[in-house]
């Protein structure tokens, strides 16, 4: 059985003989949630530049 818990963002895996292992998602650590942030106050300051989308 797997649990996702959106709000912290915490998956929870079952496993054999009632164990169980937590794992976090990096994405949404507090160093990367502040970047983020950031770059949306940058956006808001006029500080974006503006490009073309470039297809891999």
């Amino acid at each position: 059985m797997e649990h996702s818990n959106s709000k912290n963002n915490i998956v929870l895996k079952s496993k054999p003989h009632h164990s169980v292992d937590v794992i976090t998602d990096p994405f949404y650590s507090k160093e990367n949630l502040q970047h983020i942030r950031d770059g949306i106050a940058a956006l808001d300051a006029g500080l974006g530049l503006e490009h073309e989308i470039e297809e891999g």
